[in-house]
């Protein structure tokens, strides 16, 4: 645990004593909130590499939220800001058949370079994109929904594509986007969550919420976006999907707990499950092992169906 969110803990726990509405306000915001984290060295490197596009995006929050429930229930009212929300930046690698990489909650294109570039060697063409308030992509706050429809889009400007691999909630958004109607011959998640259940108590845990307050939050979540938890959750997109899926998940993964790869092993029978240890959350990105995995299952199901 580092130090600000001990500190954002702290804060949590003692406005819940003293001010519970609007400590659930703060957890709302908190939840809707991603994280901008500066890119390091090794990522620097593999942007040298990408080409960099900006994409133009017509996106209106109605497209989406009703936004006349999320009116005064919010922290401010630019809570969900959709002015800036007119393009995302793109990044492509290579040619041959497109593999979409789509990044994890407070990540970025960049975070998946070693992927990037393990698969450009292999033959494959790149697209990666920064979700909206992620990376150098306007925005302040988002959901998992919004990187559905922005995948949706990129399907339909670059698509089909022979494979998606996502991160952490990247899988679930490319789950749920390929559940509807996006063509991908294969899918690849790495230490994605399975079900809503867990995102949700996980959040709870890390901010020390407490059940009114994680109520709050779940509960204008789902209403603010029109949705029920069945529609945040990558264990029912797999139920729909007739094609290969590998997942990739680490057994000392501390902030997607393994568990979750083995619900979603069970709910997606015809998907690979590849175990690893030691890596956690994020190293499981530029692991050799994992690079290889993943190569090797999309050139072998290439090959047998």
């Amino acid at each position: 645990m580092n130090n600000i969110q001990r500190l954002i803990q702290i804060f949590v726990r003692f406005l819940q004593y003293v001010s519970p509405v609007y400590a659930r306000k703060i957890g709302l915001h908190l939840w809707a909130t991603p994280v901008r984290f500066k890119r390091p060295p090794r990522e620097e490197a593999y942007l040298k590499k990408m080409r960099v596009e900006k994409l133009n995006v017509d996106f209106k929050n109605a497209l989406i939220y009703d936004e006349s429930y999320g009116r005064g229930k919010t922290l401010t009212r630019r809570f969900y800001d959709d002015s800036a929300k007119k393009y995302i930046m793109t990044y492509h690698q290579g040619a041959g058949p497109l593999i979409l990489l789509v990044h994890g909650w407070s990540g970025r294109a960049t975070q998946m370079g070693a992927i990037a570039e393990s698969l450009v060697n292999e033959g494959y063409g790149i697209l990666a994109f920064d979700g909206f308030a992620h990376g150098d992509s306007p925005g302040k706050q988002t959901s998992m929904l919004e990187f559905v429809y922005l995948i949706q889009l990129l399907a339909q400007e670059y698509g089909p594509f022979e494979g998606i691999v996502g991160h952490s909630m990247g899988g679930i958004a490319a789950g749920m986007a390929i559940s509807k109607g996006v063509k991908a011959d294969h899918l690849v998640t790495l230490g994605s969550p399975a079900t809503f259940e867990f995102i949700t108590r996980n959040y709870m845990e890390n901010i020390r919420a407490n059940e009114e307050t994680l109520k709050f939050i779940v509960d204008f979540t789902l209403k603010y976006t029109k949705s029920t938890a069945a529609d945040f959750e990558l264990v029912t997109a797999v139920k729909k999907l007739d094609i290969p899926g590998l997942i990739v998940h680490d057994r000392d993964d501390t902030e997607v707990e393994y568990r979750q790869a083995l619900i979603l092993k069970e709910a997606w029978p015809a998907a690979d499950l590849f175990t690893t240890e030691k890596l956690g959350h994020r190293r499981i990105l530029w692991d050799v092992k994992v690079l290889r995995k993943i190569s090797s299952f999309l050139s072998e199901k290439k090959v047998t169906l």
